[in-house]
């Protein structure tokens, strides 16, 4: 019986059961899908359950994204085994970047600054006014110090100190400085000797009037805090006080008179072990001029000769004639012709 296309009777089931007829049998019959579709659907679903079982793994376990991708490739070509002609699309993820840390110059470290020490704690002990300052690694010594030795010790003081490589000693010296203020005031065999900024003056005074000047140019120098007096009267001072030597007419010959004077002398001598003094020989002007140098060279030896066998040692003393090239009184009087010829004594010290 032929069935017209318009049969009212006519159901969807018939459109299901053609496709049966044609070998396209459904995997699911309660879906109203065609199986083909179904294939597509069960795939994708099998995709979007990997795809979030991986991801749960890779959030816990910190997988890398390719090795999700693999995965889920796998699983899809796993379901396509069935259907070779369904093709499932597989999501493209675009390959990992690494993205390296950023490279970061690493801070070079610097030599710890040198600690330095105390220079002026290392120089407190020594004496003088000392000042111990540092620039950088270099130890500076200013002030002032009685000697050399005073110097030098301080400077190794500094230069031992933590940190300290050099040492610009500034330090002034003040044993030359008062020694040559002693000799400008008339001091002889002027010297000085002390301990910090206290020094000790020294020399030989032709007389007491010069003591008081000599010390005070002394304290003048720069860095002296105190003066301690050591300088001495000339021996000769005193020697030049006593009565003029007499001798023979013409001659070298030393009067007796004039023994208890040279001894008196010596005795000033012998206390002066340090003092050297030379004995000098003057004329008048009368006579030949020749003669008379000849005749003072020969008395100043005589007093001499005296002192020497009375205990004075012969190295401090010297002997020198001078004749009539000085004349210490004017005129030709008796008075002045007798202060003209004698013997005196000069501080050589």
């Amino acid at each position: 019986m032929e069935t017209s296309h318009n049969d009212p009777n006519r159901n969807a089931n018939d459109d299901d059961d053609r496709g049966a007829a044609v070998g396209q049998a459904k995997l699911l019959p309660e879906w109203n899908v065609a199986a083909d579709d179904q294939i597509v659907l069960a795939g994708l679903a099998v995709v979007a359950a990997m795809i979030g079982l991986f991801g749960w793994n890779a959030w816990r376990s910190d997988d890398e994204p390719a090795e999700i991708v693999a995965a889920v490739s796998t699983v899809v070509e796993a379901a396509d085994d069935d259907e070779p002609d369904v093709l499932v699309p597989v999501p493209t993820t675009a390959a990992p970047t690494t993205t390296e840390a950023p490279t970061t110059t690493e801070a070079v470290e610097e030599e710890p600054a040198a600690v330095i020490g105390d220079v002026q704690a290392a120089v407190d002990p020594f004496p003088g006014a000392i000042t111990g300052t540092n620039n950088g690694a270099v130890a500076v010594l200013t002030g002032f110090v009685a000697n050399d030795a005073e110097s030098s010790e301080a400077e190794t003081a500094a230069a031992a100190v933590e940190g300290i490589d050099s040492v610009d000693n500034q330090l002034v010296i003040l044993e030359p400085d008062v020694a040559s203020a002693l000799t400008g005031e008339g001091v002889k065999a002027a010297g000085a000797a002390g301990i910090g900024t206290v020094i000790t003056a020294r020399g030989t005074l032709d007389s007491e009037d010069g003591r008081a000047p000599a010390l005070a140019a002394a304290a003048a120098v720069d860095g002296v805090t105190e003066v301690v007096d050591e300088l001495q009267v000339s021996v000769t001072a005193d020697l030049n006080a006593l009565p003029q030597v007499q001798f023979e007419t013409a001659s070298a010959v030393i009067l007796e008179e004039s023994f208890a004077d040279l001894d008196q002398a010596a005795e000033l001598l012998l206390g002066a072990p340090d003092a050297k003094v030379e004995v000098q020989g003057y004329t008048d002007i009368r006579g030949d001029e020749d003669a008379n140098l000849g005749l003072s060279i020969s008395r100043s030896n005589a007093v001499r000769d005296y002192l020497i066998g009375k205990g004075v040692d012969e190295a401090n003393l010297t002997a020198q004639g001078f004749g009539e090239t000085e004349q210490f009184g004017a005129g030709e009087s008796d008075e002045a012709l007798a202060a003209n010829r004698l013997v005196r004594f000069e501080d050589i010290s």
